[in-house]
Order: structure tokens, then sequence, then C-alpha cells
């Protein structure tokens, strides 16, 4: 239906209220156009950096699934490989937030001296001391560990063999700062625990056939002198001669030979690290503190535990027993 209305015949009372819907609308158009304008700054001015190191497929899988859980965000990201592009030289200045992942990454990131929030993810809980020396002081800094908490692997543990058993380990020269937290969570958790000490990768056997003999299972813990590619053949043989279950701290550990493991995979920190993104973009929270991942994961070997007449719950079983502890 069309309407016209003609000046002569329009009433004062009419012109009156046209003007007054005519300045509501204006009003109305002008507030909408104010808010598609700041949305359109918002999406335009966010953005969050990504630097990294070398090509490691942990790391990949990380980056991968960030982009997927960020992607409804009015977000950009850049991604920095260091060992292509010199961070002096990339568009850091311009992001809202850091992501560095691994020590490497972080270390150069720190040097940066900037008041950019920086998330640190993939950092062994070793690593934490050295790079905490080259933090800016005053600086916003977080950092989600690689690595699981003692009192974590302790429960893990007697979960899966009892309570009532030894567990041994062996600290190198990297992870001997270790010693007296992992005393304090076995004490926690009351827990017999051996742990030694060496100092030289070819101390590594002498140490762990006395070790393996007083120990109801062996805990690894990473270090470049004892428990790593070049001697877990070595200690997988010489612990299940003596009947004596290795308990590793990766996926890979297991597919060699350990009975079992607790770690936190690529998609779990992603997830945790989405969460503090979207907190930080939507609304400028960022807690500065350095904390394990919320999540992990656990890996058997089933056919290893059998062979040496350890009969292993199921992996949902195990996983839930750890959420009611909140170890």
């Amino acid at each position: 239906m069309n309407l016209t209305l003609h000046p002569d015949i329009v009433r004062p009372t009419d012109r009156k209220n046209s003007h007054r819907l005519l300045t509501r609308l204006l009003a109305l158009s002008c507030l909408i156009i104010s808010v598609l304008y700041s949305v359109l700054s918002y999406a335009q001015e966010e953005s969050i950096s990504i630097v990294y190191s070398g090509e490691k497929t942990y790391t990949r899988k990380v980056i991968k699934s960030l982009y997927e859980k960020l992607d409804s965000l009015p977000l950009s990201i850049n991604t920095i490989n260091i060992n292509n592009e010199p961070l002096s030289r990339s568009p850091i200045k311009n992001s809202s937030l850091l992501i560095s992942l691994g020590t490497k990454a972080t270390e150069k990131s720190l040097k940066l001296n900037s008041d950019i929030p920086l998330l640190s993810l993939l950092i062994p809980s070793q690593s934490y001391t050295k790079l905490s020396k080259i933090r800016k002081k005053n600086a916003l800094w977080k950092v989600i560990f690689i690595d699981q908490p003692f009192d974590r692997q302790i429960h893990f543990i007697q979960i899966l063999l009892g309570k009532d058993k030894v567990i041994g380990t062996i600290l190198g020269s990297y992870s001997k700062t270790f010693k007296n937290r992992i005393k304090q969570a076995a004490q926690r958790n009351n827990q017999k625990i051996r742990i030694e000490t060496i100092a030289t990768e070819k101390q590594l056997i002498p140490t762990l056939k006395p070790l393996v003999k007083l120990s109801d299972a062996i805990l690894a813990i990473p270090d470049p002198i004892t428990f790593n590619k070049r001697t877990i053949r070595s200690i997988l043989l010489l612990s299940y001669h003596q009947g004596v279950p290795l308990i590793g701290f990766s996926r890979s550990y297991v597919k060699a030979g350990a009975i079992a493991a607790i770690f936190s995979d690529p998609e779990q920190i992603s997830q945790q690290t989405a969460a503090i993104i979207k907190k930080y973009i939507e609304n400028g929270t960022f807690v500065a503190n350095a904390t394990y991942a919320d999540d992990f994961s656990i890996a058997l070997n089933k056919n290893v535990a059998r062979t040496l007449s350890i009969y292993l719950p199921d992996e949902k079983t195990i996983y839930q027993k750890m959420l009611s502890s909140k170890k």
C-alpha cells in the first residue's frame, strides 16, 4: 500500500511526531555506525604473534591447533620462526600479545624487553629459573610448563602399581635441581623413593644396576645424560631383566617399551592457551605466573606390562582416578 502525504493536509502534531521519529532514526543510525566502527577497529587492531624455533612436530601441532581454536575471534595471528627471521625485523611491535614456544623462543622474546604481555609454552620447569633472570622487571609473563608436576607423576604410579612400592630415579646435571622437589612430593604422597645423581653418561648404567634391584619401578625424568634417545634401550633392557617397569614421560617412551607415561599433548596445551588468549582479548585479563598444564594424557603399553606380570587398568579408569585426586 502506498501512502502519499501532501503538505497542505499534514497536521502540526503529525509534523512533530515525524520530526521525533526522524531524530530517533538518525540517532539509532549513528549508534549502529559507531558500534560497527568499533568492531571493525577492534578486528584490525587486535593481533598476536607466535614465536618459535625449528620445525618440531610437537610445535607445529600446537600452532595448528591454536589457529583452529582462535579462528572465531576477531584476531590476526603472525607466526615467526626465529631461525629464519630475527625478532627485530618482525611485526611484533604491533601485537597485543606475544606467544613463545620453547626455551629458545622464550629467551629471545624476553630479551626484547617489551611491554607486550608474553605467554610462554613448552618450557621445561628446570629452565624457568634461568629464563627468569632475563625477565624485564614488572613484565607480564606467564609460563605453562611442558613437564608434569611430581605429585601428579607419583600419584599416577601409585594408581598403576599401588602405594607400597619403591620408586627409583636417576638425576643428571640438568635435572638434579629437582631432587628436593621430588622428595617433598614423595613425602606429601607417603611414597618411598630412591634418588641417585650422576655427573656423566658413563655413570648411568653402573648407577642404574643397584638402583633397579632396590626399586619396584623406575621413573624417567628428562635429562641429557640420563633418560634420552641414546640411553633408552640400555635402560629398558637392564630394568626388564630385573622385572622392573619403566614409567616414561612421553608417548614415544611407551612405544619404546615403558609400561606407561603421563604427559600433556598439543591439543591440551593449545586448549588451555586459547582460553587464556580469549580472556585477554575480551577483557584484558592476564595473570602473570608459572604453572603446569591443567590437563594431561595417559599412554599404556599393556603388552610389556603383561610380560612383567603387571595388569594395568584401562586409560579411562586411570584418568578418572587422577582427576578425582586433583594432583
